[in-house]
């Protein structure tokens, strides 16, 4: 499959329909058509059932998308390093690539404050949920990645922080009035959640502490991301529970209130390989550390921080 294939097929996986996945590749849709064809020969598999409507990937595209979205991944890291090859003397050696991961929270909220305090790296930055990076460390297609884990679940995996949740409110909510709010509270609402299989430990914890709240939150819509989450609060289907840290996001039509418990604590760990020769484990599991010790702006406020034990 080439590179070039490689993006039509994942352009018509993402939208499942191939005049969407023309109009995002702005191309016209009968060479997508011929290119996808091209590749279901090439293969010998039916990646696509078709009909009037729907464009629906088979099991075997689906099985194909990690190894495609790797090869993409792949290409442009060595991209990236040609480049860099190019703009340094042939004397000196390039920053070396660290291929990181990192969930969302963690990338608009921690990580912009860890990457001045490394030096000597070129970082190579993938939005990834932690199931996402666990795998990937596997496959060795990231080398460090900071996601939300407890170490008791996966020994490659060290504690930075604990972190409460706060409340997303619609701005009119009636609760949007107070400072914090209780999870008793919240008992009646709809809730807006991330689903399971993405972020365990985050959904784990919520789910427990409405639990001793005594009740299971009614979970009627599954958001892909925080914006998601954001988009429909503010559109009045529901409240939500997010990571403190992206309380420094602005979004119209919600409100952010603390809850009155720190039950909901979610973590914040570094995973690394357990055969890691260059240490990025520790390199960025330090820097970690020094960053919570600056309280700098990028760590949620300070007193939201539950430091782990030392």
């Amino acid at each position: 499959m080439e590179l070039r294939e490689a993006r039509y097929f994942l352009a018509v996986v993402r939208t499942k329909s191939f005049s969407k996945a023309a109009r995002e590749l702005q191309m016209t849709q009968p060479p997508l058509s011929q290119a996808i064809q091209k590749i279901e020969r090439d293969t010998g598999l039916v990646l696509f059932e078709r009909n009037s409507r729907t464009v629906t990937p088979t099991q075997a595209a689906r099985a194909m998308v990690p190894e495609v979205e790797s090869l993409l991944r792949r290409s442009q890291e060595l991209d990236m390093l040609a480049r860099r090859l190019r703009d340094h003397p042939t004397e000196t050696l390039p920053p070396l690539i660290v291929r990181i991961g990192c969930v969302p929270s963690a990338l608009i909220g921690f990580l912009p404050g860890i990457m001045p305090l490394i030096s000597g790296v070129s970082p190579v930055i993938y939005e990834m949920n932690s199931v996402d990076q666990r795998r990937a460390i596997d496959r060795n297609e990231i080398d460090v990645g900071f996601l939300r884990d407890w170490p008791i679940n996966d020994s490659r995996v060290r504690l930075l922080f604990t972190e409460p949740m706060v409340v997303v409110l619609p701005e009119k909510h009636p609760l949007a009035a107070f400072e914090t709010v209780a999870l008793a509270d919240l008992s009646q609402e709809v809730f807006v959640l991330f689903p399971r299989e993405t972020a365990p430990a985050a959904f784990d914890a919520i789910t427990a502490a409405c639990a001793g709240a005594g009740y299971a939150p009614n979970v009627q819509h599954l958001a892909a991301n925080d914006q998601a989450i954001f988009g429909l609060v503010a559109c009045g289907q529901g409240i939500s529970l997010i990571p403190a840290m992206l309380g420094r996001l602005h979004f119209p039509g919600v409100v952010l209130r603390r809850l009155n418990t720190n039950d909901t604590a979610v973590p914040l760990g570094v995973i690394a390989p357990r055969n890691d020769p260059q240490r990025h484990g520790d390199v960025f599991y330090s820097a970690g550390i020094e960053l919570i010790g600056q309280e700098q702006p990028w760590v949620a406020a300070p007193e939201k921080v539950q430091r782990p034990p030392s």
